[in-house]
């Protein structure tokens, strides 16, 4: 929900991701549009981390599973806006990939137009470079 800079619709975190303030309908309240693609970027690692989750297949089904979406329409969007295989090896810690990841979560979860005219090229980046420092 781009209105709660929160563009990945990440559910509320315990402990608090950096920057969340609050819920809004069951997802977390970032304070800025950076601070929330921040916390996107750092469950993306977390996946890759504690999990061994290294492939859009994987991540995008643990993301947004079956059973609350069409995850398999999902994980071909991912994979044309990054332009790899569901099953290619992915690193979750480059900012090219978190990057190209939270364009397409973002356009997914919200729509390409409302992403696209909310959230810049600047806070991404800024996003990315706060979860990879």
């Amino acid at each position: 929900m781009l209105s709660i800079n929160n563009p990945g619709n990440l559910r509320p975190s315990n402990p608090p991701w950096n920057g969340e303030k609050g819920a809004f309908r069951g997802f977390a309240v970032f304070d800025s549009m950076p601070l929330g693609i921040r916390a996107l970027c750092k469950q993306l690692m977390a996946y890759q981390d504690r999990y061994g989750i290294d492939t859009v297949r994987e991540a995008i089904t643990r993301w947004a599973p079956p059973s609350e979406n069409d995850t398999d329409s999902y994980i071909h969007f991912v994979c044309h806006i990054l332009e790899v295989e569901p099953d290619d090896k992915l690193d979750f810690h480059t900012q090219s990939v978190l990057f190209w990841m939270v364009v397409a979560i973002g356009e997914q979860e919200n729509g390409a137009d409302a992403f696209n005219s909310k959230v810049s090229d600047g806070d991404i980046l800024a996003g990315v470079s706060a979860a990879i420092t």
